[in-house]
Parts: C-alpha cells; sequence; structure tokens
C-alpha cells in the first residue's frame, strides 16, 4: 500500500502557502518601500522648506538690523559735531606706553569731548553696539568706550574699517570680521566716510556691532530638537554659530565639512555631512540683502527617527499581513487540496485492485470535479469490464471441463481399442 496523500499534501499545501504569500507580500513590500522612500524624500523636503523659511526670517531681521546700523552709520557721520572733527583729534601713532594709549577724550576737551559725547550718548541707546569711533585722515582717533588701545603705534588709517570705507567712499560698507582684542570682542564694523561741509573727506565714522549679538539674533530659532543656524560672510569666515559662540570668526573649514570648503562658490545646496563624529543634514541659503551664508544644520538622527517609527508601522502591518495570508492560504489550499488528495487516495486504492472503494464526492463543477466524476467513471468501467471478464472466464472454464471429459472419454476408448488388438 501507498502512504496516503503525505508527500502531496505537503507539497502542494506548501506550493500554494508559498505562491500566496508571494502574491500578496510582494506588491505590499514594493509600496511600503516606494512610501518609504517617498517618506524620506518628503521629510527631507520639509526640512529645507521649513529652514529656508526660517533662514529668510534671520535673514529679514539682520538685514533690517544691518540697515539700521547703516543708517546710524551715516547719521553719525553726516552729524554736524563730527563733521567738526579736525587735526586736534589725539593721534596714538607715537605711542607706545600704556597709559599713553589710554582713551581720555574727556579729558582732551573741545570737539573731541564734544564727538564723544555724540558717541557715548548712541551707546547708550543701542544696547547691541560694541563701540563707536572716529578715525581721521590726520590719524586722529575717538572711541566709545574710553578704554585702553592694545596696538602700539596705532593708526586708524591703516586698519581694515578705514581701508573698508574708502573702496567706496559714498557708500555704507561691512567689513569682514576682525577680533578687537582691547574688548576681547569680535567684531564686524559698519562704516562711512565723514566728509565735511565743503564735501572734502576728513575721516571715516564706524560701529564695531560684536558677533555675539548676532549669536543672540539667531540663538532662539529653533530647528527641531538638535537643529540650529550657522552665519558666515561670502569667504567662509562664521559670524554667528548659535551653539558655539567659541567658532565665531573662526574658517567654516574648522567644521571639517568638505562641501563648505568652497563656501563663497556657493549660493545654495542641501547635503548630508559628518561633524563630530555625528551625521548632519544641511541646507545652506545665500542671502541676497547681505551677501551672508546662513546654513541650518540638523541631525540626521532626528530626521530618520521618524522614518524609523514609520518602518516600524509598516513591519507591523507585514507581520500582520503575513500571519492573515498563512490563515488564508492554508484554508484555501485545505479546500483546494481536500478533493485532490481524495482523488489521489480513492486511485491508488484502484490501483491496489479495491474496486469496492466508496466513489468520490462530486460536490465542486470544476477541473476537480470533472477529475472527481472521471476517476469514477474509470472505476465504474473497470468494474465492469472485470465483471465481464469473470463471466468469460467462467464460461472458459465450463468449456474446458467439458473439453476435459471429452478427451477423458476418448482416451478410455482409445486404451480399449489398443487392448483388443493385442489380446
Amino acid at each position: 500500500m501507498h502512504e496516503k496523500g503525505g508527500a502531496f499534501t505537503n507539497s502542494i499545501k506548501i506550493k500554494l502557502i508559498i505562491i500566496f504569500l508571494l502574491v500578496s507580500l510582494i506588491p505590499v513590500i514594493i509600496l511600503g518601500y516606494l512610501v518609504m522612500d517617498k517618506f524620506k524624500e518628503e521629510l527631507k523636503n520639509n526640512f529645507i522648506k521649513a529652514t529656508s523659511r526660517e533662514i529668510r526670517h534671520v535673514d529679514r531681521n539682520i538685514s533690517l538690523y544691518f540697515k539700521a546700523v547703516k543708517e546710524d552709520t551715516r547719521m553719525l557721520a553726516t552729524n554736524p559735531i563730527v563733521k567738526e572733527a579736525d587735526e586736534s583729534l589725539t593721534t596714538y601713532m607715537n605711542k607706545t606706553k600704556p597709559q599713553e594709549l589710554q582713551l581720555t577724550p574727556l579729558k582732551k576737551g573741545g570737539v573731541e569731548a564734544d564727538i564723544y559725547e555724540v558717541f557715548s550718548h548712541f551707546a547708550k541707546n543701542h544696547s547691541k553696539v560694541s563701540s563707536v569711533y572716529l578715525g581721521t585722515k590726520s590719524g586722529g582717533y575717538v572711541q566709545w568706550p574710553a578704554i585702553s588701545l592694545s596696538t602700539k603705534n596705532y593708526d586708524p588709517r591703516k586698519r581694515p574699517f578705514y581701508k573698508g570705507a574708502m573702496k567706496d567712499k559714498d557708500k555704507v560698507a561691512i567689513t569682514d570680521p576682525y577680533y578687537w582684542s582691547a574688548n576681547d570682542t569680535t567684531n564686524v564694523s559698519v562704516v562711512t566716510t565723514v566728509k565735511d561741509n565743503n564735501g572734502r573727506i576728513i575721516g571715516v565714522q564706524g560701529i564695531d556691532i560684536s558677533l555675539d549679538s548676532l549669536t543672540r539674533m539667531i540663538e532662539d530659532i529653533k530647528i527641531g530638537e538638535t537643529g540650529y543656524v550657522i552665519v558666515t560672510n561670502n569667504q567662509g569666515s562664521i559670524l554667528a554659530h548659535s551653539q558655539n559662540a567659541e567658532l565665531n570668526f573662526k574658517s567654516i573649514k574648522s567644521l571639517g565639512v568638505n562641501k563648505l570648503n568652497n563656501i563663497e562658490s556657493i549660493n545654495q545646496a542641501s547635503f548630508e555631512a559628518v561633524m563630530n563624529g555625528k551625521n548632519y543634514f544641511m541646507n545652506l541659503r545665500n542671502s541676497s540683502q547681505t551677501n551672508l551664508k546662513f546654513i541650518a544644520v540638523i541631525e540626521k538622527k532626528e530626521l530618520t527617527e521618524r522614518v524609523d517609527n514609520i518602518y516600524k508601522i509598516i513591519f507591523w502591518i507585514i507581520f500582520i499581513l503575513t500571519i492573515i495570508i498563512i490563515v488564508i492560504s492554508i484554508f484555501f489550499s485545505n479546500k483546494f487540496t481536500k478533493p485532490l488528495i481524495a482523488a489521489t487516495n480513492f486511485a491508488r486504492e484502484i490501483t491496489d485492485e479495491n474496486l469496492n472503494v466508496e466513489p468520490l464526492k462530486i460536490e465542486r463543477r470544476d477541473e476537480i470535479g470533472e477529475l472527481s466524476g472521471t476517476l469514477n467513471d474509470m472505476k465504474n468501467k473497470l468494474h465492469r469490464q472485470i465483471h465481464k471478464l469473470n463471466l468469460k472466464n467462467k464460461a472458459l472454464k465450463y468449456e474446458k471441463e467439458k473439453l476435459q471429459k471429452y478427451l477423458d472419454i476418448s482416451d478410455l476408448m482409445r486404451i480399449a481399442r489398443l487392448n483388443a488388438r493385442f489380446f
């Protein structure tokens, strides 16, 4: 006897379950992958849109701030008292001793004291100002606050602020950041030329803004949980870093991000980068108004955490779908294989010459039902054929017996004739 339906059951059931899983899960997995890919792209786009919006907001605030400082600088440069500056202003070009480098405009009196009073009054009403000063073409210098100069033989005409203003004498300029050791600050200077009533340039008026002031302007900007903004000038000097003020005035190269090394040629870009062993996503935008560059930074982990959560949801959806599909596939495979198994066992009974096996129940009108009907017909035909063969066999047996009796009588008669001949 054959083992009934075992290997057949395992084979077709497993194949059907695998087919069900493949047909059902492959589209789900592909769709999940496409959704995740789209979601990741959407997250990046949302980050770019959100940070670009924040950058525009910061840029607008800084632009307005610098616009106000420029207006203040021009206002001071056109102040009648400032325009009275002459060769009487103290010079420090030949001063080397600390007491000689101490600024004492009020003691000096005259126009120098008057200019200092103007600067002092202005500074008291503008808390973000680091210093206010005037350098004349004769080398005179007056400044608020009245501190001690740290540079010996100080000549304002050789300083970057003076040269910056003289490059474009009719405009208000913003210099590159520089370190001012006298008050231990890193500043940018907003400068313009001062002209007397006859239109002749007599010096340069300047207002210094500490980079700490710029940092305070951007440090309250919230970009997610880990995001922040970096402001640089066009040459790549960091003007404001809301997370680490110690980086102010340093080159953008100090961040160790290769894609920022040629920042002067980048107007806008979005990319991934590594800083201090952490992965970040950056969005760089250039300001057309101030020519500053803004870099929005956020940890990549913060963005991918949302993706990871979606991955988990999709995983559990696929897992639950797999269980449901397995249950459904087992149900349908049983419904499909049960009549096939019955047909297989039925055929094996016939193979084992058991024609008294119960006929197959035909409950379907498909190919499987047709197969069951055909097997039943085959069994009935075999049964009829065997019955006919049995009848013929009986008839042959009867004829054989008759023939045998005839042969036996013939043999007896032949023996009797032989005996009569010899006796």
